[in-house]
């Protein structure tokens, strides 16, 4: 595609130095045709090709063009004689059957015509360009040219630039819609962002109090043992303070016992003993 652009502005300062085509130059241009068949019938399918394309390209120039390849027929020859493809030696004698014709044709025209069509034109450097071009366009058709569409690389060039003028407008809209469409990424991207600084702050804050609620769980943990461990200690001093009073109680109770029992033998004396002094006394 760098080649194609590159040769097409050649194409453009061509035909913009000409001006536009005259009765006698449609002429020209169809007798270049009917020939250029002609010659294609005699030296093969490639030559054909090459003369249908000179016709083609031939409608578009002017009477200045044809003039200034009519004038450097020979000039052509020789350019065209030092390539020794064969190829290229038989759209040689295409084109100088074309250019001869042509200087039949432009004998007959006016000295005055001739020289406004020559005047500040190179003929030399001209002809030597469309040869250059005509080369140029073989090579091109050769190489991209459908074989089941015959068609110039002219007219493959046109319609390229067709579709490319077609799809413009598609691809301005498909580069708005990206455009959009990152504009809504970049501001996902921004709200996921603050969402996961939002999200690590929480988790920051949940760790912060759950490791709170852990240090005093385990303060208040062991508070609680050591309140459990003293009221055990407790509760063993209140048990064996216990069994000592409950011993003592039993002790007391037999001392009662032994008392009580004791209790009538001492009145049975002392009745006794009061008998015996009652008797004493008498």
């Amino acid at each position: 595609m760098g080649r194609r652009s590159g040769e097409e502005p050649a194409t453009r300062r061509c035909c913009s130095q000409t001006k536009a085509p005259t009765n006698r130059a449609l002429q020209s241009a169809q007798a270049e045709g009917t020939q250029a068949r002609l010659a294609g019938k005699q030296s093969g399918d490639g030559a054909c090709c090459r003369g249908k394309k000179l016709a083609i390209l031939g409608g578009g120039w002017s009477s200045t063009a044809l003039d200034i390849l009519a004038g450097s027929s020979a000039a052509a020859a020789a350019a065209e004689a030092t390539q020794p493809n064969s190829r290229e030696s038989s759209r040689n004698s295409v084109a100088t059957e074309i250019l001869n014709s042509e200087n039949e044709e432009d004998e007959s025209s006016s000295e005055e015509e001739k020289e406004e069509s020559v005047q500040g034109t190179p003929t030399t450097a001209l002809c030597e360009q469309m040869v250059h071009l005509l080369k140029y366009l073989d090579r091109k058709v050769a190489k991209y040219a459908d074989p089941r569409h015959s068609r110039s690389y002219v007219e493959l060039v046109r319609r390229q630039t067709h579709t490319k003028v077609r799809t413009r407008s598609l691809l301005a809209s498909l580069d708005e819609t990206i455009k959009d469409l990152k504009l809504k990424n970049e501001a996902l991207c921004g709200h996921l962002a603050l969402v996961r600084k939002l999200q690590k702050a929480v988790n920051k804050m949940r760790d912060e109090k759950l490791a709170e609620a852990e240090k005093k769980f385990a303060k208040q943990r062991e508070k609680l043992e050591a309140e459990l461990d003293s009221e055990q200690t407790q509760n063993l001093i209140l048990s064996k303070e216990l069994v000592r009073q409950t011993r003592l109680l039993e002790q007391c109770q037999s001392a009662r016992q032994t008392d009580e029992d004791l209790i009538p033998q001492l009145q049975s004396q002392c009745g006794e003993l009061r008998a015996q002094r009652a008797e004493a006394e008498l």
